[in-house]
């Protein structure tokens, strides 16, 4: 994979970061740029068993939905329960660094944190 604490795309609409042997999964603006509003988002219970580059979530959105992937299996440490709860206020995070790179005039690909934590398969200790 990357180096630590490395942000790299993955998919082309997905990022990863790796962090003590922690990959956190979240979504670029790309992913979204068709879709006005977001409907639900789908991610895996904690603690559940998930495989590399299969679907394990998905964004619901008025253009369809965005299906969510990890680079590698593993098991679901964290996912951010409050996206889940409140699918707004992942649009609204959008919108938000959509108008501070607008505001400063900066064009970078947004990293939007859907928070999926997951530790790889290789790395649990049995």
């Amino acid at each position: 994979m990357a180096q630590q604490n490395k942000i790299i795309t993955f998919m082309d609409n997905l990022w990863v970061s790796i962090e003590e042997n922690v990959l956190t999964i979240g979504v670029l603006e790309s992913g979204l740029e068709d879709a006005t509003e977001i409907y639900h988002i789908d991610l895996p219970p904690e603690n559940s068993e998930i495989e590399g580059e299969e679907i394990c979530g998905e964004v619901h959105t008025d253009d369809g939905p965005l299906n969510l992937y990890s680079p590698v299996a593993g098991t679901v440490l964290e996912v951010n329960s409050s996206m889940i709860k409140n699918p707004k206020m992942f649009q609204l995070q959008l919108q938000l660094q959509l108008q501070l790179q607008h505001r400063h005039q900066v064009r970078q690909p947004l990293q939007l944190r859907l928070h999926l934590r997951i530790l790889p398969s290789n790395m649990i200790k049995r």
